[in-house]
């Protein structure tokens, strides 16, 4: 039986669309968002999706680009449901990736014929990969439609010699669209693709599955180890410079590999456990390649499955704040809260911010986490009357609509949103653009984490920043070396130069406080203060410092 994924945030038109498909003989799924249409399509793997475009929280393009990008989930037939009829609409949409567009308010009769279309076209496309897959060549790349026919067909004559699967992507490709432009960034991809041609045999088939991923066939290898040589070789072709309208750009890629039949004996299952070989390449490093292990799908699970506890979190009430104040280190007075997310899981008890937020980062479900400390940090303000400090994820800042949540959002309480060192130099000049419109509304902005990423002196004299947030590292060690003591001096000095206050972040010992005012920073915040406690917790050490502002608290 047909499944159809259906991703439409209207509740009563989502339902409608469903239960037709349902009186016609379909299966049918519903999402809600893009976020759970994402995770639904990854599990189930429909045969047809059908799309909304605009959407909170996760948009129909955001959706289908996220989608593209998965192997297993690539050549997936996926249809934009719009009530906007424009041309530039449909053509980013086209470029994207998507089969068709249809507009709303639509029939039955063109819903059930867009479906049959666009399923028709793809077995039309399976037929004719079968029936060219001995005379097929690497000329060009092949298309995502042609690719999973394809690797069925080597595998049902491929016998005891084996094949790998591997998937090979562009790291940081967002990094060259946000500083040199997606015009290069597209011929970037396709000198990728020309190099792959020219280094890998004629008979290893080569396809690109996604916006970044590219896909090739090793047939009948001998062992593991081949294909690991191969792999090495790779890395270094695509990793040399690429000219491109007078620049010369370097890349590095990560690599996932998956062997036939030893990791396993289906394509689902090949293009599966490569796609999590390559994501524990991604976290390993860049220029690396990564071969799958059983333990490998066991992370991959647990994964899954902290993903989907978040969102259940989120809905369920298990987040919540706690608090740190930031402390004059002139009068000791305090001047502000920071508020930190945590989470206490009903099952697994405190799950530390380390461990999920970089997968909340990776999934998009940081956006609603940061909305949502946005929402409870006003109950914050009003409990105390002093500004408060949240850390915000870059990733609101990457699409508009995401920045458009925010607005009105911050403008309800004195706020200091703080961004990371890495963000900052990841996406300059949107993220100037974004953050200049934030301050038009009163948002102060801080660098956190500084000292932690490169950053580039003619980006931070252009950015719009009020604070500079020293990190903890070199707090710590402010006394046993003498280099991050004056590297510490160097970014205050860079600060006062900027006209930007500076915060000294881990302050533990009256010490480190003192030599750090000595020096011209102003804030600071750390377990001499206080360590993040919970706001009933925060309100007992408050009182007592309240009208104490030369005493120093734990």
């Amino acid at each position: 039986m047909t499944l159809v994924l259906v991703v439409e945030d209207m509740d009563a038109l989502r339902e409608e669309i469903m239960d037709t498909l349902r009186f016609e003989g379909f299966e049918v799924l519903g999402a809600e968002n893009g976020i759970i249409g994402v995770a639904l399509a990854t599990e189930h793997l429909p045969d047809i999706i059908l799309c909304d475009v605009m959407m909170p929280q996760m948009d129909g393009y955001e959706t289908l680009r996220i989608l593209r990008q998965q192997a297993t989930t690539a050549m997936i037939p996926f249809i934009f449901l719009t009530a906007k009829a424009d041309k530039s609409d449909m053509r980013q949409g086209m470029e994207l990736g998507a089969d068709d567009y249809l507009t709303k308010p639509f029939t039955v009769a063109e819903l059930l014929g867009a479906i049959q279309g666009r399923l028709q076209k793809v077995q039309f496309l399976k037929n004719y990969a079968a029936e060219t897959s001995k005379e097929a060549k690497t000329a060009s790349l092949c298309q995502r439609s042609e690719f999973y026919e394809l690797l069925n067909n080597v595998l049902s004559i491929v016998g005891n010699q084996g094949l790998a699967l591997l998937l090979i992507e562009v790291d940081q490709l967002s990094l060259i669209y946000s500083t040199l432009g997606r015009d290069i960034g597209a011929e970037v991809l396709q000198l990728v693709g020309e190099r792959l041609q020219s280094v890998v045999p004629s008979d290893y088939p080569i396809a690109r599955l996604g916006e970044e991923v590219f896909a090739l066939i090793m047939p009948k290898i001998a062992d593991r180890v081949e294909v690991q040589e191969f792999a090495q070789v790779l890395i270094q072709h695509l990793s040399r410079g690429y000219a491109i309208f007078g620049h010369e750009i370097f890349i590095t890629v990560s690599l996932g590999i998956s062997i036939y039949p030893q990791d396993a004996l289906t394509a689902d299952d090949l293009l599966k456990n490569a796609d999590s070989a390559l994501y524990r390449s991604k976290q390993l490093g860049h220029n690396r390649y990564q071969c799958f292990e059983a333990s490998i799908s066991a992370e991959f699970a647990e994964r899954m499955a902290l993903e989907n506890s978040m969102r259940h979190g989120l809905d369920h009430g298990e987040f919540r704040l706690v608090v740190q104040p930031i402390v004059d280190l002139a009068s000791r007075g305090v001047v502000g809260i920071e508020a930190l997310l945590r989470w206490q899981h009903r099952q697994m008890g405190t799950i530390l911010p380390g461990r999920f937020l970089p997968l909340a980062e990776e999934t998009g479900l940081i956006l609603d986490l940061d909305l949502w400390t946005l929402e409870q940090a006003e109950a914050l303000y009003d409990r105390w009357r002093l500004p408060i400090s949240i850390n915000i994820s870059g990733k609101h800042f990457q699409q508009d609509y995401a920045l458009e949540a925010l607005l009105p959002r911050v403008r309800r309480y004195p706020l200091c949103l703080d961004i990371a060192e890495t963000t900052v130099m990841r996406h300059p000049v949107k993220l100037i653009a974004h953050l200049r419109t934030l301050q038009e509304f009163g948002v102060k902005i801080a660098i956190d984490d500084f000292g932690t990423g490169f950053s580039s002196y003619e980006i931070l004299k252009h950015f719009p920043a009020n604070y500079l947030k020293i990190d903890v590292s070199f707090i710590r060690h402010l006394f046993t070396d003498k280099h991050t003591h004056a590297t510490a001096q160097s970014m205050i000095e860079l600060a006062q130069e900027l006209n930007w206050a500076v915060v000294a972040q881990g302050i533990e010992t009256i010490e480190q406080m003192e030599l750090l005012h000595r020096s011209g920073c102003q804030y600071g915040q750390g377990y001499l203060f206080s360590l993040p406690v919970p706001p009933d917790q925060f309100d007992h050490w408050f009182n007592q410092v309240r009208d104490q502002p030369n005493r120093s608290a734990k």
